[in-house]
Order: C-alpha cells, then structure tokens, then sequence
C-alpha cells in the first residue's frame, strides 16, 4: 500500500487517532513542497494561534444562559437570552467560540457528554440591566453542545480525507508509491490547500489603461483580502484599514457589493481626489474593491 493510501485507511478508521495521522500527513506536505498546507496540518497537530484566521468549520455556536437576582429574593435561573438581543447590546462574537485546540484534543472535548461551558463574565457586565428590569445578572455562561463538537472533529477527518483525494486525482501516480519516492509539487499542493480547506479561492482580474492585474482572494480570509489589496496597488496602510473595513460587515447582497464603511471610505477618498492613476482610477478602485468584497464573503 503506497503513503498517500495508507493516510486515506487512518483517516476513515475512527479507531485510529487522528493524532497520528496527521504526523504522515506532514510528512506528505513537507514532501510535496507546500509551505502552507505543512503549516495548516502543523495548526490541526498542535492548535492554532490566537492571530491566525481559522478555518470556518472550526467556529461553532454558542446557546446563551443567565442566572438573574430580583428584589427579595427572587430570581430567574438558566435563562436563554436571545443571540440577536446580545448583538444589539453587546456586538458579534459573544455567541460563538472559535475552537483553537489541537484535532487530538477536539476529540476528547467531542466525547464529554455534557459539551463546553464558559463564564462570559465580561459579557455580565455589557448585558446589565439590559434583560430584565430590576434584576441583575448574577452569571453568565455559553454552552457549545456535544454535537458541535462532534462535527468539529467529524469536519477535520473530512477536509483531511479531502486534501488527500484531491492529491490523487491531481497527482494520480503518488497513490501507489511510498514517501521516499515523492517528488515535490508545491503549487499543486498549495492549490489544493486552499481550495480545500477555506473553501473558495477565487482570483480577481483587475484591467488598467496599461496593466492587467491578477489577484487571488480566498473567502473568509482577512490577510489573502489584505495581501489582494496590496497587490493591486494600495498602500500598506490603506490595504490594512480598508481590509478590515470589508471583513467587518457583510454586504446585503452581491448587487451592492459594498457595506457603508467601505462606501464611506471611497467617498472619503474621491472628495479628497486619492490617486489611483496606476490602475486606471477611482472607478476601476471602486469595481476591484466591490469585487474583492463579493469574493471575500462568498456572495
């Protein structure tokens, strides 16, 4: 049995630890040359940073419960609080939890019973006086349920599995071999990496007076936006703040392409006549930046 099908066994083996297998598969990325696949499988092995985008089948939901105090005595306990109420008042990410762990220890979190359960202490605070008049909060948790968890860790096995198949049919000699004879195929390997495992990879073709500018922009991912802004032409600064202005709100649809933020950051830039001379000016900005945001959220 060559490498590659030896990983594919481990992967649809839920008796073997994932743990393992993904040791072989840095091994194969290692071999095929791609530094960011090596890199995406290294965050799986051992959790993934704070500062680092994680993929989208790794954020999960969180359900909301609070313990109100009243006057003399009384009170309300475990009550669900509405994740659109805790937007309006607090902001997003309160019901949500991005799971950094290790796939290893995904595992073992996927077989507790009883789920995850945080104290949103913070969000105590921001939520006072706020649920129900005359009571105060006397805790706060989010709850995240056995069966996110399960799909978290169902959903690492299957993008795994899914990296391999594509190396297969991309690469349809390396089922058969084994590690010492694979040769290196970086773009292939790096093309699949993102196709696989952010979802869309989309390339954007921006046309100048003088230029034509391919640009790739992988969906959901802050820093290829920012790195596709860059390319175009932008300043590191203005690549940074328009990046976030895209990455903080979703448009309505694909036919407005751009949230207010970003409307208002073009209209700053026109009134003060920003010189965009090198990509052939203000509208081909504008239609590059409304094309990276549709790309960006997968509109």
């Amino acid at each position: 049995m060559g490498f590659l099908k030896s990983i594919q066994a481990d992967l649809i083996d839920h008796n073997t630890s994932v743990a393992s297998t993904l040791l072989k598969l840095r091994l194969l990325a290692a071999k095929l040359g791609s530094s960011e696949l090596t890199e995406w499988i290294k965050f799986e092995s051992e959790g993934c940073p704070n500062d680092i985008d994680i993929p989208a089948y790794r954020v999960i939901p969180l359900s909301v419960l609070g313990t109100f105090r009243g006057p003399a005595g009384s009170g309300v306990q475990n009550a669900p609080i509405p994740s659109l109420l805790i937007k309006q008042i607090a902001g997003d990410g309160w019901d949500t939890y991005n799971v950094r762990e290790s796939a290893a220890t995904v595992e073992k979190m996927a077989d507790q019973n009883d789920g995850l359960r945080f104290n949103l202490s913070n969000l105590m605070i921001t939520l006072r006086g706020k649920i129900y008049p005359g009571y105060e909060p006397a805790q706060i948790v989010g709850l995240a349920s056995q069966t996110s968890l399960i799909e978290v860790s169902n959903a690492i096995r299957t993008r795994l599995l899914e990296v391999t198949i594509e190396i297969a049919a991309k690469i349809p000699a390396i089922e058969e071999i084994e590690l010492a004879s694979i040769t290196q195929e970086p773009e292939v390997a790096t093309q699949i990496f993102h196709q696989t495992i952010h979802g869309n990879m989309t390339n954007i073709q921006s046309s100048g007076p003088e230029a034509t500018l391919q640009v790739t922009i992988v969906q959901h991912n802050t820093e290829s936006l920012k790195n596709g802004l860059l390319e175009f032409g932008l300043s590191e600064e203005d690549s940074d703040e328009l990046s976030k202005l895209i990455s903080k709100q979703k448009p309505k649809d694909k036919e407005t392409g751009l949230n207010k933020g970003v409307r208002k950051w073009l209209a700053d830039r026109i009134t003060n006549s920003f010189n965009t001379e090198f990509q052939g000016g203000i509208s081909t900005l504008i239609k590059f930046v409304q094309e990276a945001a549709i790309k960006y959220w997968g509109l």
